[in-house]
């Protein structure tokens, strides 16, 4: 990225309590709400995340989908607020500031230095969702690391040691889904506030397997499609027009 340069970025403001807060529905985890946290907000969506920590402690979190110029934590604290009755910050054990770049697409694989995981852009460009898949990833990334380096291939030619390592990092099928990921992602900030809510009813009504499915980085892009292509015919047509008018820059990778 060019010094100074904007990245698209996803942005939280989180509060840590050694309990749920009382207005804050139910006692499971909370994946996204996206009702509105006050009226003046309405055209403007965010969403809340609630997940118990452990130990009886809870983080309760406003959070921006990524932007090209991501929302500022001050905006977020009002809307949590907003949300929960009153600024509770100073009733926090923990404030949570997360600032996730966003930046589309994989990296530039004639780099000879390789990132893994966020420094490969291994993250989810919906959720921020990162560490999990990097785990999962990281027995494969180290068996190509290993052979490129034994004895047999120490003499090869070093673009194909490269070429073995970046491929175990972003496999084609990934490749292949991550291209539809930032499609899905730039049709949804695309959608006026009335519409998102439509989008995610339809989202999460598909059956868990395919919706969680969805929000790992590491999903394959058959699965990928399935889902995209489930939630085009369940959202009213006026969504559907909006979702089908996007750039087409991201689906033209999968021909790369």
């Amino acid at each position: 990225v060019r010094p100074g340069a904007e990245v698209a970025a996803q942005t939280a403001y989180g509060l840590v309590f050694d309990h749920r807060p009382d207005v804050v529905d139910g006692d499971a985890a909370v994946l996204m709400d996206w009702r509105s946290p006050g009226a003046r907000w309405r055209d403007d969506p965010t969403f809340l995340y609630v997940i118990q920590l452990g130990g009886g402690r809870w983080l309760v979190e406003e959070t921006s989908l990524a932007r090209a110029r991501p929302m500022p934590h001050d905006e977020l604290r009002a809307r949590l607020a907003s949300r929960l009755g009153d600024d509770l910050t100073a009733q926090a054990e923990a404030v949570e500031l997360v600032h996730i770049p966003m930046r589309s697409g994989v990296p530039d694989r004639s780099s000879l230095t390789i990132g893994f995981g966020a420094a490969a852009r291994y993250v989810h460009p919906a959720t921020g969702y990162s560490v999990a898949a990097s785990l999962r990833a990281a027995p494969r990334v180290t068996t190509a690391v290993r052979e490129s380096l034994s004895a047999k291939t120490a003499t090869s030619d070093p673009r194909s040691r490269h070429e073995r390592v970046w491929e175990a990092v972003w496999p084609s099928s990934q490749r292949d889904a991550r291209a539809l990921h930032d499609y899905g992602l730039d049709a949804l900030l695309r959608l006026p506030a009335a519409d998102v809510q439509a989008f995610f009813d339809a989202f999460f009504a598909l059956p868990e397997a395919l919706w969680s499915s969805y929000l790992r980085v590491d999903t394959d892009a058959s699965t990928v499609s399935r889902v995209m292509t489930q939630v085009f015919r369940s959202v009213p047509w006026s969504v559907r027009r909006r979702l089908a008018t996007g750039s087409p820059l991201p689906l033209l990778r999968l021909l790369r």
